[in-house]
């Protein structure tokens, strides 16, 4: 059976474009965190309170990001076993 065109798998949902814009705003949400967390240093007045956001803020905006790709990784996997029967 020939491969099907990189449109034909985007237009029958075989290939998903959301874990790429995932990875984009990943990206741009640590940033930023990053951001946000200098920014802030001036307000705070604690500390380990911005060494938290600055440090921990990024893990999260990874973890929560996972979380999303996960499920379509879980639909590739899926995908995988269900055309190999």
């Amino acid at each position: 059976m020939a491969e099907k065109s990189r449109f034909k798998k985007f237009w029958d949902f075989d290939f998903f474009i959301l874990p790429i814009i995932i990875k984009v705003l990943m990206v741009v949400w640590m940033i930023g965190c990053i951001v946000w967390a200098i920014a802030m240093r001036v307000k705070w007045e604690s500390f380990w309170e911005w060494l938290g956001i600055f440090i921990l803020g990024p893990i999260g905006v990874r973890i929560y990001a996972e979380i999303f790709i996960l499920v379509f990784k879980i639909a590739e996997d899926t995908q995988k076993i269900a055309n190999k029967k």
